[in-house]
């Protein structure tokens, strides 16, 4: 893999985790 992509797969792996993050707080939120 070249270093951009790599870059942009960790990134999108970031932002991932992040949106599962946010998921569950907000469904703790909601309960």
């Amino acid at each position: 893999m070249r270093i951009e992509e790599k870059k942009f797969s960790k990134y999108i792996n970031t932002k991932l985790v992040n949106f599962e993050e946010i998921k569950s707080y907000a469904y703790i939120l909601i309960n």
